[in-house]
């Protein structure tokens, strides 16, 4: 008997492990990620914006960085249950924004105009998508 009790609290306390299931209030998740990102748009809005295709690569390479530190920290947050689909959302087109600004750096490297506008072109309609993403939510320190 007392073996069969030690296996079933095993087995409960192996259950409780896993997947983070606590998830904040819609104000507290709102107040947490408008902080984030208000941190990480005035680390931005701090870097010196290019002026020649030649600049972008170093403006990239400083800005990468922040973007991705901004959606990490955004996506470790447990958002309502409510919210999951439009956060899922936003994050997968700053995702893609964040490699089109990856495109953007090559062609910029590369010296490739051509690239660099289809690249920028794309890194604004995700960026766009995900900012609708962040105002359907409340962010709006993540909406630009």
């Amino acid at each position: 008997m007392a073996l069969l009790l030690c296996a079933l609290l095993v087995l409960a306390a192996a259950a409780g492990c896993g997947k983070k299931t606590n998830r904040l209030s819609p104000v507290d998740f709102r107040t947490q990620a408008n902080r984030v990102c208000a941190k990480y748009q005035a680390k931005l809005k701090a870097l010196p914006a290019p002026n020649t295709l030649a600049e972008v690569d170093g403006y990239v390479s400083k800005a990468l960085p922040l973007f991705t530190g901004e959606i990490g920290e955004i996506r470790a947050l447990t958002p309502p249950s409510n919210f999951q689909t439009q956060v899922d959302r936003m994050l997968s087109r700053a995702e893609d924004t964040v490699a089109a600004a990856r495109k953007l750096r090559a062609a910029a490297h590369k010296g490739d105009e051509a690239a660099a506008r289809q690249a920028l072109k794309d890194g604004q309609a995700a960026s766009s998508d995900a900012d609708k993403a962040a105002r359907s939510l409340g962010l709006t320190a993540c909406a630009n």
